[in-house]
């Protein structure tokens, strides 16, 4: 792959519902698949991590590249709802990142846009997979407390979060997959259909090898100091089969296959986009957070 032209999602339309991390990263990765990723902002306003509390825009440039974008006022104007609509009729996928029932509340859930657009493939990437807990708000520290994974990150009975929001990333790497997979399937039937990826869900599938070993000798972990999950190995391992995913688009329409190479330093470092985006931005060197957050002040570890 060496021409823009012969990208895997050249051809491919994408209208963006993200904001801050999760949802742009999806984005993100299907734009750097060549998909034409239009990015749907706020009217007046943007995406918040335009004026995050770091004091600098470096996360949004580094989230949004190879995007376009549109300010489109969904909740004020009926021509704004409108808009978004025909756009979503000649698009291929939607990515909804808002709160739970948000987009339902506007008139523009799934529902109304596979009517218009029954080939529509719609990611929804919420706190939670449908059940329960699917109306609570959530984010990626909160995924990586409630289940388990600090506790398993941070010494014996300091609980810690990851240094950079691996929640967020990893729910948006795993709605690729599934996102690449739908379009294969639509490929074979013409039809889209609705995914949803959930933080929680994510976060309990890396602490799986901890809940194996306990369930199978009763101990817990011991109390390591890196990040309490293989998370390079994981996260090369969801780089791979992204590979695998688009190299199959590429092949459906060139007959062509291609060599598909990942690895752990660069997995490792895909998880490092706050520190590195705001090096790049200020010229200030990462330092050691703890259970703080690079760009938001509230995020740290309370006493109870």
């Amino acid at each position: 792959m060496t021409t823009a032209s012969a990208l895997p999602l050249d051809g491919i339309r994408v209208l963006e519902l993200g904001h801050i991390v999760a949802g742009p990263s999806a984005g993100l990765v299907l734009a750097d698949l060549g998909a034409d990723v239009i990015k749907v902002e706020r009217a007046g306003e943007g995406d918040q991590s335009r004026t995050m509390p770091a004091g600098t825009d470096a996360l949004f440039h580094f989230l949004n590249r190879n995007k376009r974008s549109i300010a489109i006022d969904l909740k004020g104007s009926a021509e704004g709802r409108a808009l978004f609509l025909r756009l979503a009729a000649v698009s291929d996928v939607v990515i909804d990142n808002f709160a739970h029932g948000a987009v339902e509340a506007l008139g523009l859930g799934y529902d109304v846009l596979a009517r218009a657009n029954p080939g529509l493939i719609y990611l929804g990437l919420k706190g939670f997979l449908p059940g329960p807990n699917e109306t609570r708000p959530f984010l990626d520290e909160l995924a990586q407390m409630s289940a388990g994974l600090a506790f398993m990150t941070g010494p014996r009975g300091q609980p810690m979060r990851a240094g950079a929001s691996i929640v967020d990333v990893g729910a948006a790497a795993y709605g690729v997959i599934a996102v690449l997979a739908a379009l294969q399937q639509r490929a074979k039937t013409g039809l889209g259909q609705r995914i949803t990826s959930g933080l929680y869900e994510t976060t309990v599938f890396w602490v799986g090898q901890w809940l194996a070993q306990y369930a199978a000798t009763g101990e817990p972990g011991g109390a390591p100091a890196k990040t309490g999950n293989s998370v390079a190995d994981i996260n090369a391992g969801i780089l791979a089969v992204v590979g695998i995913c688009a190299a199959y688009a590429h092949k459906l329409r060139t007959g062509q296959g291609q060599v598909v190479d990942t690895s752990l330093m660069e997995a490792a470092l895909q998880q490092t986009y706050w520190q590195a985006a705001i090096y790049f931005a200020t010229g200030r060197s990462p330092q050691a957070l703890g259970s703080a957050h690079a760009a938001l002040r509230g995020f740290r570890r309370h006493p109870l």
